[in-house]
């Protein structure tokens, strides 16, 4: 009797240790599902995963991963390009060439005026002689005061033509023979925009004689994407360099004046060359370089080295050579940056 009342506080000890021993392994159960859940859950929300092929990274997201970051893809296109020199010209004074235009348009006036006096003082004389040659009778004073007339008229015709001449060889030797040519030209329009201000001519300095009758483009700014197209027109008379030669080119700037120094853009057809095109939002920088992600397949990113040669306010160009794509992240780049390094990111819950 004495050993049953005894035995019962002990039964009642060993149950309560058993049911600790069994809230702790079932406390710490559920605390490993919870941080296994906790990781499924942080892997599933990315969607991501990270690999190294060939030495290049690559970036898996999944649709729902794609969307929530706003990745959009978009086409990298290809554009034929002709490298350019920049150079520096100088805007010729429009009054020069409207004075030499006007000098000779002078003197030929003049020489066509006195053509036209000779031409009727000798049908004058012709008619007198024809009449007194009929028997009719003719003042022969006046004869002879009319022939002396025709002498001076046709003295006067010299001169007017070595006038004209004279305006002829200046135009030609302070313009060029193709541009001083065009200035003895009546009827240009070009010489009306350069009265009103719309258009001027710039003498062009050109190491390359590739580039003459190549595209030419004239800016005021510096900027090359405010730059107007120009036209050659030919040689520059006076070669305004030491090494190389001057051509004339004119453009439709009205912002342009007299004497301005000016930026000129060279073609070099020699050069040509075919280069990608992408959004500049498809840039991203990373370790002190530009950066774009190229789509292998749906999902599937790769992070590529981008050259820029040339930006403009919403594109860049790469460099000749870059590698072929099609199509490129042209926004959420910055993201997909992120997420590609996201490994290096310590948990917050990491001691």
């Amino acid at each position: 009797m004495n050993e049953f009342v005894e035995s019962r506080p002990r039964d009642r000890r060993s149950s309560v240790v058993v049911l600790a021993l069994l809230l702790l392994f079932a406390f710490i159960a559920t605390a490993g599902d919870d941080e296994d859940d906790d990781g499924d859950d942080d892997a599933g929300a990315r969607g991501t995963l990270v690999e190294v092929v060939a030495g290049r990274t690559r970036v898996h997201l999944e649709p729902d991963t794609l969307a929530r970051f706003g990745i959009t893809v978009g086409a990298a296109n290809i554009e034929h390009h002709v490298a350019e020199q920049l150079v520096f010209g100088e805007t010729l004074d429009s009054a020069a060439i409207l004075a030499a235009r006007n000098t000779y348009a002078a003197a030929r006036a003049a020489r066509e005026s006195a053509a036209a006096t000779v031409g009727a003082q000798r049908a004058l004389i012709s008619r007198l002689t024809a009449m007194r040659e009929q028997g009719l009778a003719v003042d022969t004073i006046a004869l002879a005061r009319e022939q002396r007339q025709l002498t001076d008229f046709i003295a006067a015709q010299r001169r007017s033509g070595f006038a004209l001449e004279s305006a002829r060889q200046g135009a030609l030797v302070q313009f060029g023979t193709q541009f001083g040519t065009r200035i003895m030209t009546p009827d240009d329009s070009m010489f009306e925009e350069l009265l009103a201000g719309e258009r001027h001519v710039i003498s062009v300095p050109v190491r390359f004689a590739g580039s003459v009758n190549s595209p030419v483009f004239i800016g005021r700014s510096g900027q090359r994407a405010d730059a107007v197209a120009g036209n050659w027109i030919g040689p520059d008379a006076r070669s305004r360099v030491p090494l190389g030669a001057s051509y004339l080119v004119t453009t439709a700037d009205p912002r342009l004046r007299n004497g301005m120094r000016v930026s000129v853009w060279l073609s070099n057809p020699d050069a040509a060359f075919d280069a990608l095109r992408v959004p500049r939002r498809a840039l991203v920088w990373h370790a002190g370089a530009r950066w774009i992600y190229v789509e292998l397949a749906a999902g599937v990113f790769e992070r590529r080295r981008a050259r820029v040669s040339a930006t403009d306010t919403h594109t860049a160009l790469l460099e000749p050579g870059a590698e072929p794509m099609s199509r490129v992240v042209i926004a959420g780049a910055t993201s997909l940056l992120g997420e590609e390094f996201r490994w290096s990111i310590p948990d917050e819950d990491d001691d």
